[in-house]
This record gives C-alpha cells, sequence and structure tokens, in this order.
C-alpha cells in the first residue's frame, strides 16, 4: 500500500500562524510559507520559531525566493543544484 504525501502551501498574515506550521511539520507533512503577507518583523519571529520546530524534529527548510520558504520534516529528500539546509544555515540563506 502507497502512503500518500501531504504538501501545504500558507501564506500567514500574523505571527500567531506559525503554531499551525509547526503543527503540519510535526505531523510529517511537508510545507511552503509565503511570508509576503506579513510584516518584516513578524516574518523572522515565524521564521525564528518554524526553524526551532525543524531543528527539533530533524526537518529543513529551504529558502526558495525572496519571501517563500519550503519547510520539510525529516523523512523528506530535499535536493537541487544546492544542497538542502538545516535550519541553523537558514538565517545565512534569508540575508
Amino acid at each position: 500500500m502507497q502512503s500518500t504525501v501531504r504538501m501545504v502551501i500558507l501564506q500567514p498574515t500574523t505571527f500567531e500562524q506559525a503554531s499551525e506550521i509547526c503543527g503540519l511539520l510535526k505531523e510529517k507533512k511537508s510545507v511552503i510559507v509565503n511570508l509576503e503577507y506579513v510584516n518584516k518583523d513578524d516574518a523572522r519571529r515565524i521564521i525564528d520559531v518554524v526553524s526551532g520546530a525543524a531543528f527539533a524534529l530533524d526537518g529543513y527548510m529551504k529558502k526558495v525566493s525572496g519571501s517563500i520558504i519550503f519547510v520539510a520534516p525529516y523523512n523528506y529528500d530535499i535536493t537541487d543544484d544546492k544542497d538542502a539546509a538545516k535550519p541553523s544555515k537558514l538565517l545565512s540563506l534569508l540575508r
């Protein structure tokens, strides 16, 4: 039996939605997070919280574009022309 892989796309508008992203990651779902609808301070806070959750759950975060982040649980294999970044490397990707 083949299991279904779930990916969720979220466009948070407030910092409080960071917990929803963390919950999805905890459920082993990957999340594309579009941060263009939150102010810069809230976007940084969301990234801080989500990167902490990804680190704690051995997950991954990858910057897709200026305001889009891909967050994946440990059971995903992310590859592109560069290696996928562990959350500890994400802050350098965002600068």
